[in-house]
């Protein structure tokens, strides 16, 4: 039994072998976004399992500094953000022959396709809605729109 356990506490103890895969050939700054020529082959832990592959990174835009060296996680590359947090945006509702817009303003960062907490600037309401364009989000029907708490002016 003794023997059983020492084996035990040698194999958790032992190094895990290194498989290959993609890595940060450089640095690269939050932010910035992603090309093929960051990247190179490099050896990632085996209990890894959580590492992306290349074409899952190409193209994303980094969330935090992405140090050389190191395998790229889900968590540390986004989609590129078309709207930033605070900028002016335009709310579109959209129904066949007829497209209505009024301003608003992003609560949050978002990327094509993602949906976002907006406010409607006219009448300070809080709506959810899906980034379609630089500076564009389509108002999500059904979405619930809250009162905003900003004193209005």
């Amino acid at each position: 039994m003794r023997n059983m356990f020492l084996l035990c506490l040698w194999l958790a103890s032992a190094p895990a072998a290194a498989a290959s895969g993609t890595v940060m050939a450089e640095t690269v700054e939050r932010g910035a976004i992603i090309t093929a020529a960051d990247l190179a082959s490099g050896d990632i832990p085996a209990d890894v399992r959580t590492a992306l592959a290349a074409p899952d990174i190409i193209g994303k835009q980094a969330t935090r500094r992405l140090d050389a060296g190191r395998f790229v996680r889900a968590i540390d590359v986004r989609v590129p953000a078309m709207v930033e947090r605070g900028s002016a945006v335009t709310l579109v509702v959209a129904q066949p022959g007829l497209e209505i817009t009024a301003p608003g303003r992003a609560l949050q960062p978002g990327g094509r396709g993602e949906v976002i907490r907006v406010e409607a600037l006219a009448t300070h309401v809080m709506i959810d809605g899906e980034v379609i364009a630089p500076g564009r989000v389509r108002v999500i029907a059904g979405s619930r729109p809250t009162q905003s708490t900003a004193r209005r002016r």
